[in-house]
């Protein structure tokens, strides 16, 4: 079986991902402060929050594949480094986030290299999000069967609001989206 590649240019035509980014920047704005965006290439999510007044050097994006791109269209806050990684190096700084999305290009199973359920625990637990938007993205091709229509989308959703409670937030979710084989989901974030 063939491995499905990430297409981050056909991606970024896509006019319901070009949405989400809007989306998210109507919460995110609410909350001005530190961003965390796990952006591709064209940093285009960094960008719809700059145009909400966010200021770059307050966005924040880890990425190990696109780090050269990024850096290129002068983007400041750029890592060349997996999300994990980041987290541990956000913790001993002590940088806090108000808005973060998670924006991976792999399922909520993550793979190898991304860990998106230890990512997510090891963020609410170190409490680095303040108060905010905060957001997934997630591709539904799986290497399993699934055994319900939107399996994935509903692990994620439950998986998210429960680790958000245990480690004494509330995640209220604001919307969702699916498109190009990819679902959205959008929370605004508080402490209990």
């Amino acid at each position: 079986m063939k491995k499905e590649v990430y297409k981050a240019k056909e991606k970024k035509r896509d006019s319901t991902k070009a949405f989400c980014n809007t989306l998210f920047g109507r919460v995110a704005e609410k909350y001005m402060g530190n961003a965390l965006v796990l952006d591709g290439p064209d940093a285009r999510t960094s960008m719809a929050l700059e145009s909400r007044q966010f200021k770059q050097t307050t966005i924040y994006v880890p990425n190990p594949y696109s780090y050269n791109e990024i850096r290129k269209i002068k983007r400041r806050n750029v890592f060349d480094m997996f999300l994990g990684e980041f987290l541990d190096m956000a913790i001993d700084e002590g940088i806090y986030f108000s808005s973060t999305w998670l924006d991976y290009c792999c399922n909520f199973d993550g793979n190898s290299d991304m860990k998106p359920q230890e990512d997510i625990k090891k963020y609410f637990e170190s409490e680095l999000h303040i108060e905010g938007a905060f957001a997934v993205t997630f591709c539904y091709r799986k290497g399993t069967k699934v055994h319900y229509t939107n399996e994935d989308f509903i692990r994620a959703e439950n998986f998210i609001q429960q680790t958000a409670f245990d480690n004494d937030y509330v995640a209220i979710k604001q919307t969702h989206r699916s498109y190009t084989g990819m679902f959205f989901i959008l929370y605004e974030i508080h402490r209990l």
